[in-house]
Parts: structure tokens; C-alpha cells; sequence
């Protein structure tokens, strides 16, 4: 689950949770690093940028679910499902001598193909990793935008019958006084291929920022050895090229970028969502593009 390496001038933290649950676990156990004792960010009492009271509540939303910004989440989904340009095959119901539903009259008349049945062709698997770092200076319409953009981008892709595996990381940094290097970097099981999308479960971290500013602090200062470098700002957010760098992410994955290099502006749902579908087709075949409707361009 966590290692510390060296190399160089360079120093790596490295978490690896297989779930949401067991990284929460994590920041109700562990002991704050003497680094960061009466220095705990995650702690601070600033409800207008943290939308939480306080870390317990944090952890509590987080654990079992969030819904008091769901009506807003569900607004922005149906801007972006609206101005889809795409067709989806729905397979036709069809009567067998087996299925999930009997076919009463059939049944009645004694024909043998007396049950409902449909075509499940197998799933076609995609991983996609999602970069939840973003900077201090990130508003929540950001936020909210792109974890929208995100879960519906999924949603598509599952009416596209994919089996979508859902990682989440942060991934920040340090440039030192003395020339070292030092990189933060955790990485969170969110969906498991096959897995339904669960809005309530999956809000949270890609839509509120106490998953970054309150929760993901807490694990830097809950990490073992790390360096007073991190105190005060608790880093950087890492480039796409220390991404690349540290994610062990296959070639045919699909890696959504933090919200600055993925440009969202957190103005135009639909703007964001074009730029955040244009991530996941650059790994997607011709016919599962995520495609929008041209926007309509208006004559002076």
C-alpha cells in the first residue's frame, strides 16, 4: 500500500489503495507525521472554499456517500446528454426455450420458446485514470464540471457496452532549496470493470473539493518520512510529463488530466464537456467516439 523510494536527488511517496474504503481506513489509523504535528491544513476551519466543517465530516460524506449537490451534478448531466450526437444499439428482446422473463401467452398457447431472452455480447474493458490534483487557485465550478464531464463520458461508454475500471490519482511535488526533488503520489481504486456507475459513491472525489483539500492533505501528513518541504503548501501539482513518468498506465489506457491541462474553464458545461471527450477519443476507435453536436456559431 505505500512505499518510499530514492533515487538520486529524487524521493518518491507512493500510496496504492485498492479502494475508497481502504484510504479512508488509512487516514482514521494512521499518526500524524511529526513533520506536520500542529501544522494539519486538513484541519482548518473554512467552509466557503473546503464545503465541509471540518475532516471527520469529510471522511463521513466521502465514506457513505454525498447528495446535497447531486441535483446540480444531475443538471450539468443532462446539458451534456442532450447535445449528444451519437446512436446506440438497443439488442431486441427475443423469444428462447431460455431467458430472464417468461412469456406468458406463449406459455399458455405451449409454444417451446416460452421465455424472453436477449443478446449479451461480451464487454469490451477500458481503463481510465483521472488526475484529481488541482491547484489552490481551482474554483469549485471547475471541480464540478469536470467530475460531471467524467462520469458521464463512463455513462456513454457503458451504453457503448465498455467495462470501465475507474483509478483516481493525485500526484503533486516538491522543488527543494538544496536541488532534490520530492513526489507525492497516491492512487485510489474507484470502479472495478463491471462495476455499475454509482453517482452517490463516486461525487465525492470527483466533484467536491475536500477530496483534495481535505483528504488528500491528510495523507501528506499522515505519511511516513516525509520532509518538512511539504508543510505550508503541500506542493505542487505534477506536469502530464511526471505523470507519464510515475503512472504505469498501458498504452491502450485512457489518462484524464489534472483540470488546468485539461483546460476546464468551469463556464460552459458544454465547452468542458467537448475537451474532456476529446481526452478519452484520442484512445477510442472511430465508431465509440464521444461525439457533441457542432455548437451553433451566430452571424454579426
Amino acid at each position: 500500500m505505500y512505499r518510499f523510494s530514492q533515487h538520486g536527488i529524487y524521493t518518491k511517496y507512493h500510496f496504492n489503495f485498492a479502494s475508497l474504503s481502504e484510504f479512508l481506513d488509512y487516514l482514521q489509523t494512521a499518526e500524524v507525521s511529526p513533520t506536520f504535528v500542529g501544522k494539519e491544513a486538513s484541519k482548518r476551519d473554512n467552509f466557503d472554499l473546503l464545503k465541509s466543517h471540518d475532516l471527520d465530516e469529510a471522511i463521513h460524506m466521502c465514506r457513505y456517500g454525498f447528495q446535497q449537490d447531486t441535483d446540480a451534478f444531475y443538471a450539468l448531466e443532462s446539458q451534456i446528454m442532450r447535445e449528444l450526437d451519437m446512436t446506440f444499439d438497443n439488442p431486441r428482446a427475443f423469444n428462447d426455450y431460455v431467458g430472464y422473463a417468461p412469456d406468458v401467452p406463449a406459455y399458455l398457447l405451449g409454444r417451446p420458446l416460452s421465455m424472453i431472452n436477449k443478446p449479451n455480447p461480451p464487454r469490451k474493458r477500458l481503463k481510465v485514470y483521472m488526475n484529481t490534483s488541482y491547484s489552490s487557485s481551482v474554483k469549485l465550478e471547475q471541480i464540478m464540471h469536470r467530475g460531471a464531464c467524467v462520469m458521464c463520458a463512463i455513462k456513454i461508454l457503458e451504453m457503448l457496452r465498455y467495462s470501465v475500471e475507474l483509478r483516481l490519482f493525485e500526484m503533486s511535488y516538491t522543488d527543494n532549496r538544496d536541488g532534490s526533488m520530492d513526489v507525492h503520489f497516491s492512487e485510489f481504486g474507484a470502479k472495478n470493470p463491471g462495476e455499475q456507475l454509482n453517482v452517490q459513491k463516486l461525487f465525492f472525489p470527483l466533484c467536491h473539493p475536500s477530496w483534495i483539500r481535505r483528504l488528500n492533505f491528510r495523507l501528506i501528513e499522515l505519511t511516513p518520512d516525509i520532509s518538512y518541504h511539504w508543510t505550508g503548501d503541500y506542493g505542487s501539482v505534477c506536469n502530464s510529463l511526471m505523470v507519464r513518468q510515475n503512472l504505469e498506465a498501458a498504452d491502450g489506457d485512457i489518462i484524464i488530466p489534472s483540470i488546468e491541462d485539461g483546460g476546464i474553464s468551469g463556464r460552459d458545461i458544454l465547452e468542458d464537456a467537448r475537451r474532456t471527450f476529446a481526452t478519452f477519443n484520442e484512445k477510442l476507435p472511430t465508431t465509440d467516439q464521444l461525439r457533441m453536436r457542432k455548437p451553433v456559431v451566430l452571424d454579426d
